[in-house]
């Protein structure tokens, strides 16, 4: 899988884009096959964070919203500055990481689950 994500800053606040990479095929066939066949993955974008190292606050909120990946993706989350300041930057930089880690673990959780009965025999006889 090819993601792709930035964060610019837009109008005094941080804006964090992830979704997977539009110029290529983003996806193996092993991970289409995969979320075709059990569908895709639910990724919780909300809630609340503690990000590690531990800032001052200690965490942030986010509203709660989970969205299918990769059908409603690219995701967006906009960090005001007037809201997370003096930790926005780090706020960002933090939730990036960890929706991107979020992705990975659900798309390998997928790919991992077993297709029994699913193959190619040769037989001679």
């Amino acid at each position: 899988m090819i993601l792709t994500s930035r964060i610019d800053i837009i109008n005094n606040s941080y804006h964090v884009t992830i979704g997977l990479d539009p110029g290529a095929d983003a996806l193996t066939e092993v991970e289409k096959n995969a979320l075709a066949t059990f569908g895709e993955p639910v990724i919780a974008l909300g809630g609340t964070f503690t990000p590690s190292p531990v800032t001052n606050p200690a965490t942030f909120t986010l509203p709660v919203k989970d969205l299918r990946f990769p059908s409603q993706a690219p995701f967006t989350q906009i960090f005001p500055v007037t809201t997370y300041t003096p930790n926005t930057a780090a706020f960002a930089t933090w939730y990036r990481t960890n929706i991107i880690a979020a992705i990975n673990t659900a798309v390998d959780a997928k790919t991992a689950l077993p297709t029994t009965g699913v193959g190619r025999w040769t037989e001679t006889m």
